[in-house]
């Protein structure tokens, strides 16, 4: 499992590498991973921790603007879930035993106990 992993995490960026810069795909992989465990062995779990800090403060300065201005676009915070509603897309009451619902809080409740399973009852390392 860790080995898909490890092969989907090299390859994700690297393909972005190699389609932006024009490099080979194999290039680009090995260039991926040098430098990825140049930066961690050199910088420790430190320079890790504050490059996803930076990475989260990136994100977050591009998310908050762009739910803003959708929000400004729609109408407000009151009509966002007033045109939820009219779609019916607000059902956070439904503990249904059926089957055949779409979305119940024991289908959630199913869901996360088995992702958490899957999730802790993996090898880690």
């Amino acid at each position: 499992m860790q080995l898909i992993y490890m092969a989907i995490v090299l390859y994700a960026p690297a393909l972005a590498l190699s389609q932006t810069t024009g490099l080979n795909i194999w290039v680009s992989v090995v260039s991926i991973g040098v430098i990825c465990t140049f930066y961690s062995s050199v910088g420790g779990l430190k320079a890790v921790i504050w490059t996803d800090v930076l990475q989260s403060v990136v994100m977050l300065g591009g998310l908050l603007p762009a739910i803003i201005q959708g929000l400004i676009l729609v109408g407000g915070f009151k009509r966002v879930f007033t045109i939820a509603d009219k779609g019916g897309r607000i059902e956070f009451d439904n503990v249904s035993f059926d089957p055949r619902t779409r979305h119940t809080i024991w289908g959630v409740v199913i869901g996360s106990t088995f992702n958490a399973l899957a999730d802790y009852g993996r090898s880690r390392w």
